[in-house]
């Protein structure tokens, strides 16, 4: 026989709300707990990040990380110089989209890819080449998942390898992370 636990409602003991169950079976979690559990960051740059240097790979600076009608956000990571820092272990998916300005059309190629504590080979970091671009502009995304220990770093790098004048455009750059186990 098995034995059913019927509630709505689970508080502590100095009767704050930490979860509760609606009709539907939806559960939500009070924003102390959830901030505790899912580490997440959505972060975007303030100002075009100007890059004058061929064939050189520049990290991409996020410093825009707490802007609430911009939707950014740094909850329960620490970010600083572009850079996130695992609080808490799991497993993160990351996510960038960034758009590049001022590369030479169809002119060598271009490399956007995530680094973690640093690494740039073999499975250890993800990769995406093209060859082909816009001269005006020219947008990018990245996604992947990583198994991360505490004090783990996650980073966004880019690669020109013709271009000595271009920059990452701001407001339109963006590096998202959410722990998903």
């Amino acid at each position: 026989m098995a034995s059913i636990l019927k509630f709505n409602k689970a508080q502590h003991t100095n009767s704050t709300d930490a979860i509760t169950i609606d009709t539907s079976g939806n559960v939500t979690l009070t924003q102390p707990l959830q901030s505790t559990i899912m580490p997440a960051w959505r972060v975007s740059l303030s100002a075009d990040q100007n890059v004058s240097a061929a064939s050189t790979w520049t990290q991409v600076v996020f410093d825009d990380i707490d802007i609430s009608s911009e939707y950014l956000f740094n909850q329960d990571v620490t970010f600083s110089g572009g850079t996130a820092t695992i609080t808490h272990a799991g497993v993160y998916q990351v996510n960038t989209s960034i758009r590049v300005d001022g590369l030479t059309p169809d002119s060598g190629y271009f490399i956007l890819a995530f680094r973690i504590n640093g690494q740039d080979s073999g499975a250890s970091d993800t990769y995406f080449l093209t060859q082909r671009f816009s001269g005006t502009y020219q947008s990018f995304t990245l996604s992947d998942v990583f198994k991360c220990a505490v004090g783990d770093t996650l980073e966004v790098w880019g690669f020109s390898s013709n271009d000595a004048s271009w920059h990452y455009s701001s407001n339109v750059c963006h590096f998202s992370g959410a722990r998903i186990g």
